[in-house]
C-alpha cells in the first residue's frame, strides 16, 4: 500500500471539509423552507395558534401574540372581505449568518392570496374599486388581477422573511415589510436589518 503524501493528504481532507460544509449548508437551507412551508400550511388552515410556533419569539415582546392571534382570526372572518391564502413557496435562501450566537437567513417567498370583498352588491362594488387601487399600490398592477366570474382578486407578491435559529435545525420567521421597518429594528441585529432595508 502506498502511503500517501502530505499534500494529497491535506487536499483530501480540504475536500472532505468542503463537502461537508456544503452538505451543512444545504441542510438549513433545506430545513428552513420545510419550515417555512409548514407555518404557510398553518396559515391557510387557519391554525392560528399553531402557526404562532413558527414566528420569531422576540416579535412578541412588542406585539402580544394573543393579539396577532386575534388580528389574523379577525381578517379571516370578517363578513366584509373574504380572504384565502395559496401556496407560498421560498424560492431563494441567502447564506447563514450567525451573529450573537444565532443564525440568521434572509429568505424571499412568493405567494398568492384571494380576497372578495363583501356585503351587498352596492357594497361590493364600493370596495372593489377601493380595493383595486390599495392592491394596484401596494403589490404592484401587473401582480393583482380581478376576476368578474368570482369576484376574487388574485395577488400574487413577492417578499422577504428573515429565518432565525438558535441550533440551525429549529427555525423561526419575521416577515419583512417596509412600513415596519422601525419595529424590526427593535428585534433584530442592525447587520441583518440594513441587508433587507
Amino acid at each position: 500500500m502506498k502511503k500517501l503524501s502530505l499534500k494529497k493528504l491535506i487536499l483530501s481532507f480540504s475536500i472532505s471539509l468542503l463537502a461537508f460544509n456544503f452538505s451543512h449548508a444545504q441542510s438549513e437551507a433545506q430545513a428552513v423552507k420545510d419550515g417555512f412551508n409548514k407555518y404557510q400550511v398553518l396559515l391557510q388552515e387557519k391554525k392560528f395558534n399553531e402557526a404562532m410556533n413558527y414566528i420569531y419569539p422576540e416579535l412578541f415582546t412588542l406585539v402580544a401574540k394573543e393579539k396577532l392571534v386575534k388580528i389574523l382570526e379577525q381578517t379571516f372572518s370578517n363578513p366584509m372581505l373574504e380572504v384565502k391564502m395559496g401556496e407560498s413557496k421560498v424560492t431563494k435562501t441567502g447564506k447563514v449568518q450567525e451573529i450573537n450566537g444565532k443564525k440568521y437567513m434572509i429568505i424571499t417567498f412568493k405567494g398568492v392570496s384571494y380576497m372578495k370583498p363583501g356585503g351587498t352588491a352596492e357594497q361590493q362594488a364600493l370596495l372593489k374599486d377601493r380595493m383595486q387601487a390599495g392592491f394596484n399600490e401596494q403589490f404592484g398592477a401587473d401582480n393583482v388581477s380581478y376576476s368578474e366570474s368570482t369576484g376574487f382578486f388574485t395577488i400574487q407578491m413577492e417578499k422577504e422573511a428573515v429565518a432565525i435559529s438558535s441550533d440551525g435545525k429549529n427555525w423561526t420567521y419575521l416577515s419583512i415589510e417596509p412600513q415596519q421597518k422601525l419595529m424590526v429594528e427593535k428585534i433584530l441585529p442592525a447587520e441583518i436589518v440594513a441587508q433587507v432595508f
